[in-house]
């Protein structure tokens, strides 16, 4: 009881109203999703689903989580990677005069011994800026850099599911210097920052029934002390702290078709579904809840040297998508929308729509080779991922 008394006050805390005051602490948050083409593809909505090394980060229960082919094995694993690009990465959280591309790529692991499950899911996250928003500005990168250590446990048969990730951060903002080539090399390191949260999730997978329903809550960062050399000549101020604001969300998904879902297979049942068996329709929708962290900046903001409040109130993020196979052991199709709110006060969040597909390529793995892409006003994404087929 004490401990979970005290977990409810740091949360109530993380919640609660703040005053106001000039600190310059730093928001560490995305609002565009940055995931698996599986997670991106269905418009960022995978809470519900939790399934696969493809959204760890997402939905810790899916360290445990098993495709119904091996739900009768003692020993399972999965893996998954892929990278996203873009050179229009106009997304509502940054400011659209100083972004110039942005880059993204993950990768997850997962080993599942009877009801326990465990892995790690790696992500870095690089933006490339111009410090005062002209075309003859220096340039400067913000680095994200995540290793999630997972441990999940599933319970009743696999009904239910929970997991936890101890996610280790690292946050960089970096000068870029000109090369004698034309290009840029990293320079002198203006903030960095080491930091951990703590994210836990559940699931419920009733058995013989076609839906999911699940959880997820992003605990509180705690940072080291930002460290660093800013320029004077452009940067008059050193960030006090590093912050990520607390998130809850709820999720749920629902197939239609004979594919199993929720099932366990039969004594003496092949692994293999025929191709007719293979079909389904499944729909899924997250609702993410981003509290506010009080008296933060933008990094964009600190590499124009303005202090551009974020994170004042809390936000919140919809999000819904589809998956069919249309070619049994094939080929997979995706499609979703979601919401990106703007933590700044003076920008308005916006709708994306995104979309992919996953081929079946036989090689010495059943592995799935997937495309994505994330389009909205002024933003482009796209992307290729490599996991393996179930």
């Amino acid at each position: 009881m004490p401990s979970r008394l005290s977990f409810l006050l740091v949360i109530t805390a993380g919640l609660a109203p703040h005053p106001v005051d000039a600190s310059s602490n730093m928001e560490d948050f995305s609002g565009a999703v940055l995931g698996s083409g599986a997670v991106l593809g269905m418009g960022g909505a995978f809470i519900g689903i939790g399934e696969g090394a493809a959204g760890h980060l997402f939905q810790p229960a899916a360290f445990t989580t098993r495709a119904w082919h091996a739900r009768s094995k003692r020993f399972d694993w999965d893996i998954a990677s892929g990278s996203l690009s873009n050179q229009t990465a106009k997304s509502a959280n940054e400011s659209s005069d100083v972004m110039i591309r942005r880059r993204f790529s993950q990768g997850g692991l997962n080993l599942k011994w009877d009801e326990m499950g465990f892995g790690l899911h790696m992500t870095q996250r690089t933006l490339i800026f111009k410090h005062q928003g002209s075309t003859d500005s220096p340039e400067a990168s913000i680095k994200r850099r995540s290793t999630g250590f997972g441990f999940a446990r599933t319970q009743a048969r696999g009904v239910w599911h929970w997991g936890v990730v101890a996610n280790l951060r690292g946050f960089s903002l970096v000068d870029r210097e000109p090369t004698p080539e034309g290009g840029y090399s990293p320079g002198q390191k203006l903030v960095e920052s080491d930091s951990v949260d703590v994210i836990a999730g559940a699931l419920w997978t009733p058995l013989h029934q076609p839906y999911r329903v699940g959880l997820k809550l992003v605990g509180p960062l705690r940072s080291t002390a930002p460290t660093g050399s800013p320029n004077a000549a452009q940067i008059d101020f050193m960030p006090e702290s590093l912050r990520a604001p607390v998130q809850f969300g709820l999720g749920a998904s629902y197939q239609w078709g004979p594919r199993p879902f929720n099932q366990l297979p039969k004594p003496g049942q092949s692994a293999r579904l025929t191709p007719s068996q293979r079909r389904h329709l499944l729909v899924a929708a997250d609702l993410v809840m981003t509290a506010p962290t009080h008296n933060s900046l933008a990094p964009a903001g600190y590499l124009k040297n303005k202090r551009v409040e974020v994170g004042s109130d809390a936000s919140w993020s919809l999000r819904v998508g589809a998956e069919s196979e249309i070619i049994p052991d094939r080929l997979v199709v995706r499609g979703g929308s979601y919401y990106e709110p703007c933590r700044r006060l003076d920008c308005k969040g916006k709708w994306h729509a995104t979309g992919g597909m996953e081929l079946h390529i036989r090689a010495l793995l059943n592995l799935r080779l997937g495309v994505v892409v994330d389009v909205a006003t002024d933003y482009q994404n796209a992307g290729l991922g490599v996991g393996i087929w179930h």
